[in-house]
């Protein structure tokens, strides 16, 4: 019995990873994804919080506190996949502007395809990672799911809308069992890594990030700052999910991912609450 759990963890994963992206795609006009590439000034910011400073912190951090392999191998994961999956329905109830939360999602998922597979052997130095397995297996759970939802946006714009709710039902049923399973399948694993050191970390790690994205955000507006503070909060937990598949044989990288997704949706949701109750002006 346990190993068809196992086995259905694993698949609810991946339909929600392939129901969020294709569902973005079926969301979009091919011109909306460049809105960020437009402003200059946001672009740079963006690509700067999510490519250099959060994975530098989170290296940082992995270093500081001396954590177990696996453990640094979950949180780089994370953190060198950025723009989190949860971001668009936060961004809704911070009452965001969620054309541009789309657009960096998107921007960002797409770049990670390139990024983590360059970036992540050298911050695991001495641990062994293929980036040419995380290449293909992003490539066909990102970039395929993303253009096959634009392509039939294009051509059936109706058709792609009632498609759409079918898929953000999906999904949002995948990740429900997902994050029903993993407690049931793994508790005592969760509570052991909990106890190596990745609640310290996390602790350490999560104010950081969100301090990042308020701090850089108030370069721009203060609509991108809402934006970009909820986007640094979270990496995106499915591609990591995806990327430790098809590297890491080991079990405690996978929990530790799911250990990370509850701890940062804490305080996420209620500052986007909050957002959503306070003018963007006067932020």
């Amino acid at each position: 019995m346990t190993d068809y759990l196992v086995l259905l963890n694993r698949w609810a994963l991946v339909a929600f990873v392939l129901c969020t992206m294709t569902g973005v795609g079926l969301l979009l006009q091919l011109g909306q994804i460049f809105q960020v590439l437009r402003q200059r000034r946001q672009l740079g910011l963006t690509l700067l919080a999510n490519f250099v400073v959060l994975p530098s912190l989170a290296w940082w951090v992995c270093r500081r506190l001396d954590l177990d392999v696996s453990i640094q191998a979950a949180i780089l994961l994370a953190t060198t996949a950025p723009g989190c999956p949860t971001l668009l329905r936060l961004n809704a109830a911070a009452r965001g502007d969620q054309a541009l939360a789309v657009s960096m999602y998107v921007l960002l998922s797409v770049l990670t395809v390139a990024f983590q597979p360059l970036v992540l052997p050298w911050l695991l130095q001495g641990v062994q990672v293929s980036s040419s397995d995380i290449v293909r297996s992003l490539g066909l759970t990102v970039l395929v799911p993303l253009v096959l939802g634009l392509s039939v946006r294009a051509r059936w714009p109706i058709f792609a809308e009632q498609a759409r709710r079918v898929l953000e039902k999906a999904g949002s049923l995948s990740a429900l069992l997902v994050l029903i399973l993993f407690p049931v399948l793994y508790f005592d694993a969760m509570l052991s890594v909990l106890r190596q050191g990745a609640l310290m970390a996390l602790l350490l790690y999560m104010p950081l990030t969100l301090g990042v994205g308020w701090w850089l955000g108030s370069a721009s507006t203060p609509s991108y700052r809402r934006v970009l503070t909820l986007c640094c909060g979270q990496g995106n937990m499915g591609i990591a999910f995806v990327s430790a598949a098809a590297n890491f044989k080991d079990p405690t990288v996978g929990i530790t991912l799911v250990v990370m997704l509850f701890l940062t949706l804490l305080p996420l949701a209620p500052i986007a609450l909050f957002f959503g109750r306070t003018p963007a002006q006067t932020h």
